[in-house]
């Protein structure tokens, strides 16, 4: 016996799996921005210069109500953005360099490469996606 089949359930299949997609998507971009976000502050507390480690201590995700020294922690999942920093009033000039113990930048280069590796692991991703 031969028989030929015409079927679309796999076409109906994959029409299901795209009108979840944004949904899905924006919660795995979302995990990936948080993720990111995570290592980007592990990455600046390893390279900042320690005095009395009040810079470092600092630069961490708090929760409000925040006094002078804790730091900036701000998410906004629906912007799908993550703004994190101190408070510290030196903390601009460590990142210029004031410290021999960090290079000047050293707060920049870890947020640009944090910036690539966000990039890099949502095209990744929306790939898989695709």
């Amino acid at each position: 016996m031969t028989s030929v089949r015409i079927d679309a359930s796999e076409l109906t299949r994959f029409a299901e799996r795209m009108a979840r997609a944004p949904e899905t998507t924006r919660r795995r971009v979302w995990d990936q921005v948080r993720r990111q976000s995570f290592a980007l502050e592990r990455r600046v507390k390893i390279r900042m210069p320690v005095d009395a480690g009040r810079a470092r201590a600092s630069w961490a995700h708090s929760t409000p109500p925040a006094d002078a020294s804790d730091g900036i922690w701000e998410e906004n999942e629906r912007e799908l953005w993550i703004e994190q920093g101190s408070k510290v009033e030196y903390m601009q000039r460590l990142n210029e360099g004031w410290s021999r113990q960090a290079p000047a930048g050293f707060i920049d280069a870890e947020r640009m490469m944090a910036q690539r590796d966000l990039e890099d692991a949502v095209t990744r991703l929306l790939q898989d996606i695709v």
